[in-house]
């Protein structure tokens, strides 16, 4: 799978929560999530795991390649659901070694295929995170595009946005 993701520095989670609604993003819920990165040599692994209030935990491993580029990049990224995260990370972490663990508060909102992340980053702060799933309706250099039209729609200025993972930022 791939998509075509900014990230950003952004102050004002209530302005960049008006703005998605002004660009008639739908809001899909707040999700409290773990990261677990662990050591490969190429690209980054990491055991996403998310609840919500009142619901079931649910897990996933997610594998994924990009450019540390603070433009709108390409991310190549498989993901697969996980029913043991517990074993899994003990497995993982033997195997080859936990890097570092990302706690954060994901607000998801939705715009055609448009991932919006609002997040609050433990210990890093506030972010806006801009993700467009490419597929057959949507060709990369069109995602592109979207990308850099709903950064401007959000003010992100291209000294604000950030080429690293949150798990490079600590």
């Amino acid at each position: 799978m791939k998509n075509i993701e900014i990230k950003a520095s952004y102050r004002d989670l209530n302005r960049a929560r008006a703005i998605a609604r002004q660009l008639a993003a739908e809001p899909h819920g707040v999700l409290d999530q773990l990261d677990t990165y662990f050591r490969v040599p190429v690209g980054r692994l990491k055991l996403r795991e998310t609840g919500t209030f009142g619901s079931m935990m649910t897990a996933e491993l997610i594998f994924y390649r990009r450019a540390d580029e603070a433009r709108a990049r390409e991310s190549d990224y498989d993901v697969v659901p996980v029913n043991d995260p517990t074993g899994l990370k003990r497995a993982l972490d033997r195997a080859i070694g936990t890097w570092r663990t990302i706690a954060k508060r994901r607000e998801l909102w939705m715009l055609d295929n448009v991932r919006i992340h609002l997040d609050e980053v433990e210990g890093l702060g506030n972010f806006v995170e801009l993700e467009a799933v490419v597929d057959r309706s949507h060709p990369a250099e069109a995602c592109s595009a979207t990308i850099d039209r709903l950064a401007a729609a959000f003010g992100i200025q291209a000294g604000e946005r950030i080429a690293e993972s949150y798990s490079d930022l600590l």
